[in-house]
């Protein structure tokens, strides 16, 4: 059995012995993955993951964890997935606990690799997260809690990713509601611009909310069926995607699309099973290094020359230089392409064992300008991840 690892905040609770049972870590251990394809769209179903087609509205299951019941999901900008949920030996169970686990998941296996704990407020309090988001720019968590049967009222707190302490934002959502279902529904995501997103009124209203204290700062009637919304995501290129139950019950989902300043809704497809919370994977920018005019020390560039630099992605044990597209690459400022066809060679500049690519470029490209102090190569894998390189210059004038 794999050891685990339990945190300060104390005994686990009932709901997560399972998984120490398992051998699944309990903690604040730090869970590194590798990326995902930018942009995939991920739900909750139950005990598993699934990726949905943003055309047609199928799933493609993860394995499941029996006895597993995911209910928030949320990238952070590093790639980490968490989940909210309970962990029961019937998982229709969980909908009456109290408490909700922050856990990671890895995206490409569905595995549950680390529970955080249960999501407690200030006084130890255990809370029933529904729905996770996470804030661009201060990649804070941001939770949805639903606390049936007490209250039909949601309340939106924020969530330490490495404690699942809570913190309350808002006790009503939106703050100041008094009407007994005017936000019954838990789908909120955050756009990439910071606008928080919710959907209220029984679906028929689409807001934006002030994520500092849960006031409603515009609210548009959605125009076009939505049924009852279960989740937003926002994808990088700003376009808002809802899943929604039938009303009438009919077993299944639809995915659709919301304009964001008019509130059309655009249906793109049914699908099959329950889809709760989802989110996007995120732009997630792997770095390597680089080294510009391999050999030399320092880097002289002289930017009014007509010559050429040679660039190496240096490869090593966790990166692989047999996996970048070279038809991405793009150097310096001017986003020059390698000179030629192939995109350069695969060769070892270091010594170090490790295969190496060297690409090169003319410099009037790369747009290299007096006084510059570093430039930098980005490129995608074959696998569509992006990265990035940087290495020093130092600039020098032309010596006729």
């Amino acid at each position: 059995m794999r050891s685990v690892a339990i945190s300060s905040f104390g005994r686990i609770g009932p709901l997560a012995c399972a998984l120490v049972i398992a051998g699944i870590a309990v903690g604040s251990a730090r869970v590194t993955h590798a990326s995902v394809p930018a942009d995939t769209l991920y739900g909750a179903a139950g005990d598993h993951l699934v990726v949905v087609d943003q055309d047609d509205g199928s799933v493609t299951p993860l394995p499941a964890h029996s006895g597993l019941l995911l209910t928030g999901l949320a990238f952070d900008s590093a790639g980490r997935l968490f989940a909210t949920g309970c962990f029961d030996a019937e998982p229709t169970s969980c909908w009456f606990y109290p408490e909700r686990l922050l856990m990671e998941l890895d995206p490409l296996t569905g595995e549950v690799v680390n529970i955080v704990g249960p999501v407690t407020d200030d006084s130890g309090s255990k809370l029933r997260i529904e729905a996770l988001s996470v804030q661009p720019e201060t990649d804070v968590l941001f939770g949805f809690e639903n606390p049936f049967p007490v209250s039909p009222r949601s309340r939106i707190w924020t969530i330490d990713k490495s404690t699942a302490a809570a913190t309350l934002v808002a006790s009503e959502i939106p703050a100041g509601c008094w009407e007994y279902h005017c936000s019954e529904s838990l789908a909120f995501a955050f756009a990439p611009d910071g606008t928080l997103h919710h959907i209220g009124g029984w679906g028929k209203n689409l807001m934006t909310l002030d994520p500092d204290t849960g006031a409603l700062i515009t609210s548009m009637p959605v125009l076009g069926p939505l049924g009852m919304p279960v989740a937003l995501a926002v994808r990088s290129d700003g376009i808002l995607f809802a899943t929604s139950v039938y009303v009438d019950g009919g077993g299944g989902f639809f995915l659709s699309t919301i304009d964001r300043l008019t509130g059309a809704i655009t249906f793109m497809a049914a699908g099959s099973g329950k889809v709760g919370d989802l989110d996007f994977s995120p732009v997630v920018v792997e770095s390597v290094e680089i080294d510009i005019k391999p050999g030399s020390e320092p880097n002289a560039v002289n930017p009014t020359a007509r010559g050429i630099l040679p660039v190496a992605i240096l490869g090593s044990d966790t990166f692989d230089v047999a996996d970048v597209d070279t038809t991405t690459l793009a150097f310096g400022p001017g986003e020059a392409a390698p000179l030629h066809s192939s995109g350069g060679h695969a060769e070892d500049v270091n010594d170090d064992g490790y295969t190496d690519w060297v690409s090169h470029y003319r410099i009037e490209e790369v747009e290299v300008a007096a006084g510059d102090t570093e430039l930098c190569l980005t490129g995608e894998t074959l696998d569509g991840i992006p990265f990035e390189g940087c290495d020093t210059i130092v600039t020098v004038p032309y010596v006729g």
